[in-house]
């Protein structure tokens, strides 16, 4: 293979725009509305770290140098993550990313068919659904808030 298309090969290679290391965040972006999303998505990895923290703490377990990671998984209850709800609303979003889009904005998406949707993609995650907002004014981001947490 030369070079050329070596390096093609690279770049179409995808890599994760967020870096989360101990202490330290990087993000990398090419327009607003591409950062928007990142922060949102990081905003849901830290809640969700946050949160998990918080039932580990109730049930008992003990945390070890303040990191979840220390915990075994039958410390925590079992719950819908902000990376599997954002695959399963961007994916019945007709591929949708920005997560201040309104459903209504959408063109073509008909709302019973994503909250459907939304729905099986939690069930074949072997999660149980609740509430899954669906209106015309509800945003991406909405839906994806109201379905993480869900517990096996």
């Amino acid at each position: 293979m030369n070079a050329r298309k070596r390096g093609a090969t690279r770049a179409k290679a995808k890599r994760n725009p967020i870096t989360l290391n101990k202490n330290e965040l990087r993000i990398k972006f090419s327009n607003l509305p591409d950062l928007q999303h990142h922060l949102n998505t990081v905003s849901h990895i830290v809640s969700s770290k946050a949160a998990h923290q918080l039932l580990a703490y109730e049930s008992g377990a003990t945390v070890k140098n303040k990191l979840i990671d220390q915990l075994s998984s039958q410390d925590i209850p079992d719950l819908l993550g902000p990376f599997a709800a954002n695959e399963i609303v961007t994916g019945c979003a007709q591929g949708e990313q920005d997560p201040s889009t309104k459903l209504g904005d959408i063109p073509g998406l008909d709302l019973l068919g994503f909250q459907r949707c939304v729905q099986q993609g939690i069930i074949a995650k072997g999660y149980k659904p609740g509430s899954i907002p669906a209106t015309a004014s509800t945003t991406l981001s909405a839906v994806m808030s109201a379905i993480q947490g869900c517990s096996k």
